[in-house]
C-alpha cells in the first residue's frame, strides 16, 4: 500500500498509545516524493542561553513513491517516531542511530513483534534531518578500533580539520567528501574537533552520489 496522511495520522495515534505511552503530541505529517529515503523527521535545532541544544518544529514526511506491505509502511512510521521520541524529550544519543535509538528500536521489536531496522533490504533508508538541505563538507573517519565517524565542517575549515583530526583522534584513515544528501543534515557543522559515530552501511549508501575531495 502507498502512504496517505489519513492512514499515517491514524497509525501514529495507535502506536503512540501502544508504544510511547501516549506522550508524543501529534505533529504535521505529509507525503513526500523522495526516492532516497522512505521517511524523514524534520526539525529545527537551536541553543539556549546556557548552551544546551533544543529541538522543535517537528514534521514527519513519508515518501509516496513506494508501494509497501502494510507492516513495512508501519515500521517506517515507527522508526521516525523513535527519532521523534528521542528529540522531543531532548535526549542525547551517541549518533543518529546510536545506542539510545537502537535500545528503543530493539525493545519495540521484542515487545511488539515488529521488524524495525536501521536500513531496509532494498537499500533505502529512513533519514531524519533538519528542514533545509545544504551542501556538506564531510570527513569520514575510521577509528583504530573499527568504528566509523562523521565530521561536517564549513568549507573554509576543511584544510584545518584535515590536519588536526588525525592528531586529536586515533584514526586508521580519513576521507573528505562534498555532498548534498539530506542524510548529513542530522550531523552538526562543528567548530571544534568532534567525530560523530555512524554506521558504515549508512555512510556507503549516502556517499554514492558524493564527490570525493582529492588533496594535492
Amino acid at each position: 500500500m502507498k502512504a496517505s496522511v489519513e492512514y499515517l495520522q491514524q497509525k501514529f495515534e495507535t502506536y503512540n498509545n501502544l508504544m510511547f505511552g501516549g506522550t508524543l503530541p501529534l505533529l504535521p505529517i505529509s507525503i513526500g516524493s523522495a526516492r532516497r529515503a522512505m521517511g524523514g523527521l524534520y526539525f529545527k535545532k537551536s541553543r539556549t542561553l546556557f548552551g544546551k541544544t533544543r529541538f522543535s518544529g517537528f514534521k514527519l514526511v513519508v515518501s509516496g513513491q513506494y508501494d509497501l506491505p502494510e507492516d513495512e509502511l508501519d515500521d517506517v512510521l515507527i522508526h521516525e517516531m523513535i527519532h521523534y521520541s528521542i528529540l522531543y524529550n531532548q535526549q542525547k544519543d551517541s549518533s543518529a542511530h546510536g545506542v539510545l535509538f537502537r535500545a528503543k528500536m530493539n525493545d519495540i521489536n521484542n515487545r511488539f513483534g515488529r521488524h524495525i531496522s536501521i536500513s531496509k533490504r532494498d537499500g533505502l533508508s529512513s533519514a531524519s534531518s533538519t528542514a533545509k538541505p545544504s551542501v556538506h563538507y564531510v570527513c569520514v573517519s575510521l577509528f583504530d578500533d573499527g568504528r566509523w565517524g562523521v565530521t561536517c565542517v564549513a568549507k573554509p575549515k576543511v584544510a584545518l580539520f584535515r590536519k588536526q583530526l588525525p592528531l586529536a583522534f586515533k584514526l586508521k584513515s580519513s576521507e573528505w567528501w562534498i555532498t548534498d544528501d539530506p542524510f548529513f543534515n542530522r550531523f552538526p557543522r562543528v567548530r571544534s574537533l568532534k567525530i560523530f559515530l555512524a554506521d558504515k552501511s549508512d555512510l556507503d549508501r549516502h556517499l554514492r552520489s558524493a564527490k570525493k575531495i582529492i588533496f594535492v
